[in-house]
């Protein structure tokens, strides 16, 4: 029985007990019902209390995440071994103590000798950034108590809080909005070319291919050769979307049924800092703790930020683009020639890359590690260059970890027909529902609509790297550890 159903059992036995006090031992069951609403309640405490220390924890707010630990272990000590995690935050508290007086300590710079010139500076669009104040990132909610314990034993197993819960970055929270000019020219900053590990040899796989546009030796680029933007093409098929119930991680939003994709081309790197400063004119990357460079994804921009990028990426290359509206109110123009964010179904079918299984190259999430940057162990907790590790079968990289990435759908429910037949190219739910989710400016969990979020980042464990594992956060959220990648239109046959 649920809270509601006991709440009205209570109701009923007081009644009866107030007309025939005593009947057929009313009061023992009325004594019983206040016990079972008690545990009820006190579990749902437990597990508010619980999301609320795990945002904390990955806002790294050290101090709050003692204090949380601490109602619940008072409430109830062995609930998913809390005292075990408190003393694991404290730990982590006094670490993260210690670090920050050491950061704090003055450092002591040798003096350099005079030269005849000098060096030569970096692009202002990609240059390192003064030192931000860091404000909480997002990231999704458990939805259930079950996933939250599963959690925390996993925290236990692997040796502590500090990694286990994913560990998110203090982030760099911009608080003004992205600008919608009237088709004024974009002035495109010079960025250096995008340099790392060479993609894979697309000729070498039967399908897909890089995209050659009017059939030149040359592979299509955007935005430009200084920042080239690299895309493969995919033939579009039919795929189980979503995760078995056995596999390791799995929650209940991932109901696995059949999709088919029409073909599409989608980049195959997230979208760099070189990328994004060419068409934007500016670096939203959070260089103060991570480095800036030109080769590495580009860091804190919103759902909205990537519409505004998108856009302006099509007009510079001269295509219609595919976004219109502002703020939350954006339409997707189907018949665009430009480019757009991958839909979550797009995303998950080159994310497979025609497999099955957990990750792209099987269900062994020890190899991880060859093919994405994940966990303090593989990431030390920062972005790194895209393609610095394996490509999946199709030869697109960071697939797994590296950054989060935004696609264009609501989060909600799959949309699962009763007759199990494929969903042609889903978008999104019919009907947008309100969702928990993390809002920095608000500093707490509120029920809103929110943007799908995929792939995980560097800062996540193996399960939240999966290629079934969704994600979500608000549409004007910045995250340190959150970009995303473009689809370029292709031209009807």
């Amino acid at each position: 029985m649920n809270e509601g159903a006991w709440d009205r059992a209570r109701s009923l036995l007081m009644e009866l007990e107030a007309e025939q006090p005593g009947f057929r031992n009313s009061s023992a069951l009325l004594a019983r019902v206040d016990r079972e609403l008690q545990e009820i309640k006190q579990t749902k405490r437990l597990a508010e209390l619980y999301e609320q220390a795990r945002q904390l924890h990955r806002c790294e707010k050290w101090q709050a995440v003692v204090e949380v630990f601490s109602q619940i272990n008072a409430i109830d000590p062995a609930y998913a071994d809390s005292e075990g995690l408190l003393q694991s935050a404290r730990e982590t508290l006094a670490t993260a103590r210690q670090q920050a007086e050491l950061e704090a300590q003055p450092a002591t710079v040798p003096a350099q000798p005079p030269t005849a010139s000098a060096p030569a500076q970096p692009s202002a669009a990609v240059r390192a950034q003064p030192a931000m104040a860091s404000s909480p990132p997002a990231t999704t909610p458990p939805h259930d108590t079950q996933r939250r314990r599963k959690q925390l034993a996993i925290a236990v197993a692997i040796g502590g809080i500090a990694i286990a819960l994913g560990l998110g970055i203090a982030l760099s929270q911009r608080t003004d909005e992205p600008e919608h000019p009237d088709d004024e020219p974009v002035k495109p900053a010079i960025a250096p070319e995008v340099s790392g590990k060479k993609p894979t040899d697309a000729a070498a796989q039967p399908e897909p291919a890089v995209q050659d546009a009017s059939n030149q030796a040359e592979p299509y680029t955007a935005p430009a050769k200084q920042a080239p933007m690299r895309f493969i093409d995919l033939p579009g098929g039919v795929f189980e979307m979503g995760t078995p119930d056995a596999e390791a991680g799995h929650d209940d939003d991932e109901i696995v049924h059949n999709v088919q994709v029409s073909p599409f081309s989608i980049s195959e790197n997230e979208v760099t800092q070189a990328q994004w400063a060419l068409v934007m004119n500016e670096n939203p990357s959070k260089c103060a703790n991570q480095g800036c460079s030109p080769d590495r994804p580009v860091q804190n921009v919103s759902w909205r930020d990537a519409i505004e990028f998108l856009n302006r990426l099509s007009k510079r290359e001269q295509r219609t683009p595919c976004y219109s509206g502002k703020g939350d109110d954006i339409e997707w123009n189907q018949t665009c020639d430009g480019f757009r964010l991958p839909t979550e179904a797009e995303w998950e079918y080159a994310c497979r890359a025609g497999s099955q299984t957990a990750y792209s190259f099987g269900d062994d999430a020890s190899k991880l590690g060859e093919y994405g940057w994940y966990g303090q162990e593989h990431s030390k907790r920062a972005a790194h260059p895209v393609a610095g590790k394996e490509s999946n079968k199709w030869g697109l990289y960071d697939m797994h970890g590296n950054v989060l990435e935004w696609v264009w759908d609501w989060y909600g429910p799959y949309v699962v027909p009763a007759s199990g037949a494929a969903v042609v190219d889903p978008s999104g739910p019919d009907n947008v529902p309100e969702v928990d989710v993390w809002d920095p400016h608000k500093n707490k969990v509120v029920k809103e609509r929110a943007r799908v979020l995929r792939g995980g980042s560097f800062g996540d464990g193996s399960e939240y790297l999966r290629c079934g594992v969704r994600n979500r956060g608000l549409p004007g959220l910045r995250d340190g550890n959150i970009g995303f990648r473009a689809i370029r239109v292709r031209a009807s046959p």
